[in-house]
């Protein structure tokens, strides 16, 4: 919701449901069992909400829509026939947008100054922690493993090779320099999910055409490949890093938090292993259950996520949610044990690094491009399913209506999101324009933070009171969901300012249980 990115995303992927159910005519609307499944787990992951904490709901409010756009997006995915041409064009598509990924992650590293912004200012302010358009470093090394997945079958099946002779070997030798160079960024990136994610790639590839049944698609040479130009691009990657494979991917701060977070998640499960803590309150309840632990808070991190999909569900919406996950994950097995031809395997098979990705972390709520890809090639990967056939009168209204909304609402976001943006950047020159704002009920909760932080500006800029008071009644009720240092630390510094000692002695206490590793805490 914070990227204007994926709210641009959201508009075009409604107009494209928009054109799909308007053009669908007469025919009948076609329903896979995991489409099914898909619209089961969207139901289990919202009826949480009902006894969920209201105050903590905004929180997951984008959460639950973007599963339930999923069902809308993977429904009309259905009604278009994906045929092997089909999919290949989309396996080139995936590589190109991973190729031009890597392009811009590189320039980040090397010449910032030659990326639009804000590209720009984020890799010049995270010098090697904000590549490319995802922002985050394992968020686009799984991207990118994806589109290493799809080169490996481009080069691999010979019947995708070019009627000549010379078109052939320029696209065998694009594939090739463009498998070296995504792997050789994987390695500057230092993502060990980015070298799991390649590793697996690798090996559904070499263990898919070693099939029986496929390996007349290729040759012991292109098999060979499948392994060989990999390992030279990270050969290639650490002579560039000036570092060993090993060294590069050992995070050992890293390594206990992440152990740690998911030991602690797993006794919150255990304290409410049917109800959960509520949809929105994972990063509340986290620090609230570390800090009561007998002696120190020994978490040195804030967590807003256990980085493991399963216990996160599992958390937050108790049984309920978890079923829901399992409803998903069954889905996914019901494509898997389904009859398919060569690229039908190849589609289903280069979802692995991305759903791999959502157990040790959460890409799907930093990048709809990764929600959409794993959605158009679990669609590609549906062969021969069994098919309910429903009338149209009964869908195409009422998705033609929800599409129209989905195409309003992400152009109101979109603006919302880059005028709050240039706000919380201090780029506007009027800061007030955001009280002229119209803000669209899903980013309410962020609005409702600008609003509060401009009271804020106000009071620095008049050293009127008042404008400190409503900021310090706002900021003190977006603490108790959002645990964030510098909250608390104006929270602390606005009691003592108003002489109210004892409210803020007491807020520091608990901050320090909260945050042990934030020294403006410690008594």
């Amino acid at each position: 919701m914070n990227l204007p990115m994926n709210l641009l995303s959201w508009g075009i992927i409604s107009l494209f449901g928009l054109l799909t159910w308007l053009l669908l005519g007469t025919k009948k609307v076609c329903i896979t069992p995991t489409c099914l499944m898909l619209l089961t787990s969207a139901v289990l992951f919202t009826l949480p909400a009902l006894w969920s904490p209201h105050d903590a709901l905004p929180i997951a409010l984008p959460r639950l829509i973007g599963i339930w756009g999923g069902v809308f997006v993977y429904l009309t995915l259905l009604q278009l026939p994906i045929r092997e041409k089909e999919t290949v064009t989309l396996f080139y598509l995936l590589a190109a947008a991973a190729v031009i990924e890597c392009a811009l992650s590189l320039a980040g590293f090397y010449c910032p100054q030659y990326l639009p912004f804000p590209l720009d200012s984020l890799a010049e302010k995270y010098a090697g922690y904000a590549p490319g358009i995802f922002q985050q470093l394992n968020v686009t090394a799984s991207f990118l493993v994806t589109g290493l997945a799809a080169l490996l079958y481009l080069l691999t099946d010979i019947r995708r090779s070019l009627y000549h002779p010379r078109a052939e070997r320029v696209r065998f030798m694009m594939i090739c320099v463009a498998i070296m160079m995504l792997t050789a960024t994987l390695v500057l990136f230092h993502s060990r999910i980015g070298w799991i994610g390649g590793i697996m790639a690798m090996g559904c590839a070499s263990i898919l055409f070693a099939q029986a049944r496929f390996r007349h698609r290729t040759t012991r040479w292109r098999r060979a490949l499948i392994v060989l130009l990999p390992v030279l691009g990270g050969l290639l990657g650490t002579q560039i890093l000036h570092q060993s494979v090993v060294a590069s991917l050992l995070h050992e701060g890293s390594n206990q938090q992440r152990w740690l977070t998911l030991e602690y998640t797993l006794r919150m499960i255990r304290v409410h292993p049917w109800q959960g803590w509520g949809l929105g309150m994972f990063e509340s309840a986290f620090q609230h259950f570390m800090s009561a632990l007998p002696g120190d808070n020994p978490s040195r991190e804030m967590m807003q996520h256990p980085h493991n999909e399963t216990l996160f569900i599992w958390a937050e919406g108790g049984i309920v949610a978890l079923a829901g996950g399992l409803c998903l994950l069954a889905g996914w097995v019901v494509l898997c044990r389904r009859r398919k031809n060569l690229w039908q395997w190849a589609a289903l098979l280069t979802t692995l690094p991305i759903l791999l990705h959502t157990q040790v972390e959460f890409p799907l709520y930093y990048s709809v491009a990764h929600f959409f890809a794993v959605l158009l090639l679990m669609a590609a990967s549906e062969g021969n399913a069994p098919v309910v056939t429903l009338r149209p009168l009964l869908f195409r209204l009422p998705l033609v209506a929800v599409a129209l909304y989905g195409i309003m609402l992400s152009s109101q976001l979109f603006y919302a999101s880059i005028m709050l943006g240039n706000f919380e950047t201090a780029r506007l020159a009027d800061p007030h324009q955001i009280t002229r704002l119209h803000v669209p009920w899903l980013m309410q909760m962020r609005y409702q933070r600008d609003i509060s932080l401009l009271q804020l500006a106000n009071f620095n800029g008049s050293a009127d009171v008042s404008e400190l008071k409503k900021y310090a009644q706002s900021n003190a009720q977006w603490i108790t969901l959002h645990m964030e240092e510098d909250a608390y630390n104006d929270q602390i510094n606005i009691l003592y300012f108003l002489k109210r000692r004892a409210e803020a002695d007491k807020l520091k206490s608990e901050a320090h249980q909260l945050m042990p590793w934030d020294d403006r805490f410690n008594p």
